[in-house]
C-alpha cells in the first residue's frame, strides 16, 4: 500500500460498476490521513465522487477533510477549453488567412480519438504543478481504460 501512496499520480480505471469511485476515495482519504496533501479527481462523465462524500463538487477543488480536496471535471467542457487554448496559441504562429481553416480543423478535432484524454491529461498536469494548491498526491478515476476505443 505504501508503494501506491508514494506515487505522485494514481489513476483508478476500469469498467462501470467495479468500484473505481470507492477505491479512489478510499485511497485519497488514507493518504490525507497520513499527512499528504491530496486531490481526488473524477473525470468520469457520470460523476459519483460527490455522492461518496455527500458533497456537491465542481470544476475547482473543494476542501472535504484536512489535507483532502476533491473535484469533478466535465470531459466535454475540458475539451472545449483545451481546444480554445490550442487555437489561441496557434494564432501567434499562423498567418491570418490560415485561421479559418485552422478553426475548422479544431472543430473536427472535438470528435477525434484521444482528444478527451489529451485535454484531461493536460488539466491534470496543470493541477500537479499549480503553486497555488500544491498537491503531493493526485488520485484520478474514470471509466475510460486503455482497451476502450
Amino acid at each position: 500500500m505504501q508503494a501506491l501512496l508514494n506515487r505522485r499520480l494514481l489513476w483508478v480505471g476500469g469498467k462501470g460498476g467495479v468500484g473505481k469511485t470507492t477505491v479512489a476515495a478510499s485511497l485519497a482519504v488514507l493518504a490525507a490521513g497520513r499527512g499528504k496533501r491530496v486531490l481526488v479527481v473524477s473525470t468520469d462523465p457520470a460523476h459519483s465522487l460527490g455522492d461518496v462524500f455527500d458533497r456537491t463538487l465542481g470544476d475547482t477543488p473543494r476542501r472535504l477533510l484536512a489535507n483532502l480536496d476533491a473535484m469533478e471535471i466535465d470531459p466535454d467542457v475540458e475539451v472545449e477549453a483545451h481546444l480554445k487554448r490550442v487555437t489561441q496559441q496557434m494564432r501567434r504562429y499562423a498567418a491570418p488567412e490560415m485561421m479559418q481553416e485552422l478553426e475548422r480543423q479544431m472543430r473536427l478535432t472535438r470528435q477525434s480519438p484521444g482528444t478527451q484524454e489529451a485535454a484531461l491529461l493536460e488539466r491534470l498536469a496543470r493541477l500537479m504543478i499549480d503553486d497555488e494548491a500544491p498537491y503531493e498526491f493526485l488520485v484520478c478515476h474514470d471509466t475510460r481504460t486503455a482497451t476502450d476505443p
